[in-house]
């Protein structure tokens, strides 16, 4: 938590009385769970009047689930966000959080994930830290592209693959473009 200063230190639930529907999220997720303690972190926190976003830890009594992380995200144009984490934690579940459980309504999203730790890349002095990342992220995409491959029999797309692509998309506007110019010179 924040340090404002004068020994006032940010009260996430007090100063951002949006984040209290949490709890009442993780006790609907994790019927086990009694009691919620937290925010015990905040890993992040956003609030910009009607979009508001965090991502925060809570310790609970569930000893299967002793501490979980919740994103919470009010911005609509992110509604997609749950299915984004469910397909990277089923495709990739070494390299990400397990997702518990999420929720879509249309004042936004919230997603229950296991507990993980880490460290900020923000403060790395050498470089190698964000090379394993870009690593890691880079290993979540192939494991996700690989999962889609299988389950929709598209084809991959390699990297050798771009100039090709880029090339056939070039042609095709090309062979579109007197059409498209008609079409604008209408309206």
């Amino acid at each position: 938590m924040e340090n404002l200063g004068n020994d006032q230190v940010e009260n996430p639930v007090v100063d951002h009385p949006w984040i209290a529907e949490v709890p009442d999220f993780i006790r609907r997720s994790l019927p086990l769970v009694q009691t919620v303690v937290g925010p015990t972190a905040v890993y992040a926190m956003y609030d910009d009047g009607p979009d508001q976003r965090a991502t925060l830890r809570y310790g609970t009594d569930d000893p299967d689930h002793p501490e979980v992380v919740v994103k919470v995200n009010h911005y609509s144009f992110l509604s997609g966000s749950p299915a984004a984490h469910r397909l990277v934690s089923r495709c990739s579940p070494t390299h990400v959080p397990r997702v518990i459980a999420t929720e879509v309504s249309s004042s936004g999203s919230r997603i229950l994930l296991a507990t993980f730790e880490g460290r900020p890349l923000n403060g790395a002095a050498e470089k190698e830290p964000l090379r394993k990342m870009a690593r890691t992220l880079a290993k979540v995409q192939m494991d996700c592209a690989e999962e889609a491959t299988v389950a929709t029999g598209l084809e991959t797309i390699q990297p050798a693959d771009l100039p090709r692509l880029f090339d056939g998309s070039l042609a095709n506007i090309e062979e579109h473009l007197a059409a498209w110019d008609d079409l604008t010179m209408d309206t």
